[in-house]
């Protein structure tokens, strides 16, 4: 999943607090926890991003609503794993197969 870093602190900081791992404040120790959560989520995102690129991942919107993500991740998921477009919200997956 994708989101930019405003909409991720954002969402972080209505959540709790910010992490001093998450925030990366063990690599910016000398940054507020504010800006070193941006330089390091940052960076974390462009090597996600990198590793999609190379790699093919399927990326999904995560700026979006939580039902919008769930039905985007089901309908990605179901057909990398070959069920088809059927099979998604409320909809058990094929006799003897997992979801």
């Amino acid at each position: 999943m994708r989101v930019d870093v405003d909409t991720l602190i954002h969402r972080v900081l209505l959540a709790d607090s910010l992490d001093h791992w998450e925030a990366g404040m063990d690599h910016n120790p000398a940054l507020d926890p504010f800006d070193s959560f941006k330089l390091y989520q940052g960076k974390v995102l462009a090597e996600y991003d990198r590793m999609a690129e190379e790699h093919g991942f399927s990326v999904i919107d995560a700026a979006r609503d939580v039902e919008t993500i769930q039905e985007e991740l089901r309908r990605v998921i179901s057909s990398e794993l070959g069920f088809g477009p059927e099979v998604g919200i409320g909809v058990a997956a094929p006799e003897g197969t997992h979801m």
